[in-house]
């Protein structure tokens, strides 16, 4: 990197430096002690037009954990837990994992990313069109998706897990927050893939990273361990296999039949059809199949070694996990269970954690007293009370993997 192209990345970030107050407490509900952590809006460090807001209607938060010995096993190096929430959900549900994490020796950061619709409404049959989605989510190059944005100027770019990461570690630096240098988790070297360009090189430092996700963020983790060469992916309640758009007809007022891709949004009271704001798939060459999962989980298609890499978590009584459910009788795609046996991938279900990790893929047999089950292996308030044993085989095991 260029000492003019470097003057031009600290001059972006540091304009951002005086709205970097901490935003809320990010200490976990469970009595791990020892670490510490800071939770920003994403405006503190990128472009406000960036700034969404979750489920609950409140501006999405970044989370950073600093453990209070960090692990150095990988070679003297430190290693980054990159955390990626569920379709509409903040990073701040999983507190008590990255406190976890953080106890296990890991850097962790909870990223938000543009997350607020599920991979099934923007892709529908289209077997492609899945694995083009999360590199847009990552990369930043546009393949169709959340046209609404760009016509108010929010690029994808922009809106890349890429870019907000790039820019969160330098505003980490600038406000030396953990002590640390920050770019250690940042590859200069690398060229940035998005063609628009920001002022600056480089791509994350994949192989410094593991990568944890949940529902659609895992469906994005399970991308990146099959597409970069991360230390592991953790999918939790992922991936799903799903190539409807019609899945949740019952409560979105959607009643078209299966084929393209197909968004419902409530204006006034009332569903409307609110697809071309959000997908303009077919034009980039997309086509309808009818192909039982998304192309980019066929097995055949990834690199040597990468899906040993690549640990599954996922919860029985989640309503999408097998085709036991009566929305999701009419396709065999459309489960979880479904997508882990198209990979290839041995289950183990448990009920306390296990003595080793035998299998890359675990079920917990847990039915949730407060929410969804889809929540329950990673949501705080949701997990079954003997998790964090789990996590720890999990994220101890990613650690010493070669």
């Amino acid at each position: 990197m260029t000492s003019r192209i470097l003057a031009v990345l600290i001059a972006c970030a540091a304009s951002l430096v005086a709205r970097g107050a901490a935003a809320e407490s990010c200490v976990a509900s469970n009595p791990a002690t020892g670490y510490t952590c800071w939770s920003w809006t994403t405006n503190a460090f990128a472009s406000s037009a960036t700034q969404w807001r979750d489920a609950a209607g409140e501006l999405e938060l970044n989370y950073v954990y600093v453990p209070p010995s960090p692990d150095l096993a990988r070679d003297g190096q430190r290693t980054l837990l990159l955390v990626l929430p569920g379709t509409g959900m903040s990073p701040g549900a999983y507190k008590g994992f990255m406190a976890e994490a953080a106890l296990r020796g890991y850097y962790v950061i909870g990223l938000a990313y543009r997350n607020q619709i599920d991979a099934p409404d923007l892709c529908g049959y289209w077997a492609s069109c899945a694995g083009y989605l999360y590199q847009q989510h990552v990369t930043g190059e546009l393949h169709g998706f959340y046209g609404a944005d760009m016509l108010v100027g929010i690029t994808p770019g922009a809106n890349s897990i890429n870019y907000r990461l790039g820019m969160f570690l330098t505003w980490l630096n600038l406000n030396r927050i953990g002590g640390i240098d920050w770019s250690e988790f940042w590859d200069r070297s690398a060229p940035y893939t998005t063609a628009e360009g920001f002022g600056f090189n480089g791509q994350p430092w994949w192989s410094r990273i593991v990568v944890a996700g949940h529902g659609q963020g895992g469906e994005i983790a399970t991308w990146l361990t099959k597409t970069k060469p991360v230390i592991a992916g953790l999918a939790f309640s992922a991936p799903y296999s799903n190539l409807d758009n019609d899945h949740r007809a019952v409560f979105l007022g959607d009643t078209t039949p299966n084929g393209a891709p197909h968004h419902m949004k409530k204006l006034n009271g009332t569903w409307v059809d609110a697809t071309s704001e959000v997908t303009h798939w077919a034009p980039f060459g997309g086509t309808v199949s009818d192909a039982a999962f998304p192309s980019y989980l066929d097995p055949a298609t990834w690199p040597a070694g990468r899906l040993d890499r690549l640990f599954i978590t996922l919860d029985a009584y989640d309503k999408g996990y097998d085709l036991g459910q009566a929305h999701n009788q009419s396709w065999p795609g459309h489960n979880l269970s479904g997508a882990v046996q198209y990979l290839g991938k041995a289950q183990t279900v448990i009920a306390a954690p296990p003595a080793q990790l035998v299998t890359r893929v675990h079920t917990i047999d847990w039915d949730s007293p407060t929410c969804s089950s889809h929540n329950a292996p990673l949501v705080d308030g949701c997990t079954p009370p003997w998790i964090r044993g789990y996590w720890q085989l999990l994220l101890d095991r990613a650690l010493t993997l070669p």
